[in-house]
């Protein structure tokens, strides 16, 4: 059902809430898909068929105590993703048909289809999950085993036990260090590793590790857009190189704490001046843009589209949060209530 709620600002959202008894249906139909028989050992690919690319309105998504948002939706979903014990893991990552998050108390990893009800999709996830906005592919760890998942279809794409499991979030970006996800390859950080999983074959190969000329225990994105294949930001934020070494773009403001938009075309980052406040670089020209004039520290993330998400000052009281528009170069403030969770990925 859906009804209306007043946010306090003269600004009417819509609500959006799930009965007791389709999440119960629900629930049972996940239990029947997390049964799913493994594919072949040697590959742990599952499924041949590819997910399709989904394209979505450009606006801002979080989590605060008011449920999650998208653009003027609220979704009420059954978990806290923002509780559990202390120190405990928070993520929330995006897919092209809904947002997915881990639940900190009990690692269970749940799926909120923008069209539908909540689910769980995977069990004991310490870091929680990485996503596809542009498509429907996700994948999350359950204990060492790299689970990648169809959230369109429901069912397990692959799934392939590592010896490098994924790890947590930095400084300035929230959630967990999956660096790049799609239907045919998962990135992500083991520490200063940088680990690929090659989704077809089942393969697994070390896409940079310490050993490398220079340093990245940051992103390493695909870009989508054609004019790049392959890029990587360094550890010192300043230079963004082909993974090949080839330079594309060098940037003085930005830091370590980097992380490329969805289509690659943007790097946001915390400043090195300062109070180290959100600054965003577009990569094929080296130009500088900052979201905001205050001096404040900021926590980072990536919305769809090119909506930059900057939560300022989030120690003073709930802070102030920001959907900017980096084309276009525009903010907007948005209105939250308590802890803010970003997107992460």
């Amino acid at each position: 059902m859906e009804h209306s709620d007043h946010d306090g600002s003269g600004a009417f959202r819509r609500r959006l809430v799930t009965s007791s008894a389709a999440l119960v249906t629900v629930a049972v139909v996940a239990v029947v898909m997390l049964g799913q028989p493994r594919g072949p050992s040697g590959s742990g690919r599952i499924d041949q068929v590819q997910p399709q690319p989904v394209v979505m309105p450009a606006v801002p998504v979080w989590y605060d105590d008011d449920g999650l948002h998208r653009g003027t939706e609220v979704y009420d979903v059954p978990v806290d993703p923002l509780g559990g014990p202390p120190r405990a893991a928070h993520a929330l990552a995006l897919a092209g048909n809904g947002a997915l998050f881990v639940d900190p108390a009990a690692g269970d990893v749940w799926f909120q289809p923008w069209q539908g009800v909540p689910r769980v999709v995977g069990h004991r996830s310490r870091y929680g999950p990485g996503a596809d906005p542009d498509g429907t592919t996700a994948a999350w760890f359950e204990g060492d085993e790299l689970v990648v998942y169809d959230t369109a279809r429901g069912r397990r794409i692959a799934r392939k036990a590592m010896t490098e499991p994924v790890t947590g979030g930095s400084e300035h970006l929230a959630g967990n260090a999956f660096r790049y996800v799609d239907a045919e390859e998962v990135i992500w950080a083991a520490d200063a590793d940088v680990v690929k999983f090659d989704v077809a074959s089942g393969e697994v190969g070390m896409l940079w590790s310490p050993g490398d000329s220079g340093t990245v225990t940051q992103l390493v994105r695909d870009v989508h857009q054609g004019w790049l294949d392959w890029a990587r930001v360094s550890s010192d934020g300043a230079r963004v190189t082909m993974l090949s070494g080839e330079p594309v773009a060098a940037f003085a403001e930005p830091e370590m704490f980097s992380v490329f938009s969805p289509d690659g075309r943007y790097l946001l980052a915390a400043s090195r001046v300062g109070g180290h406040r959100a600054v965003v670089g577009e990569v094929p020209t080296g130009d500088v843009w900052f979201p905001s004039a205050d001096d404040a520290y900021p926590w980072l993330g990536w919305s769809y589209g090119n909506v930059a998400m900057v939560l300022q000052d989030p120690g003073r009281g709930d802070g102030t949060l920001l959907g900017c528009d980096v084309e276009a170069r525009e903010c907007t403030p948005l209105v939250h209530r308590g802890p803010v969770l970003l997107p992460t990925s």
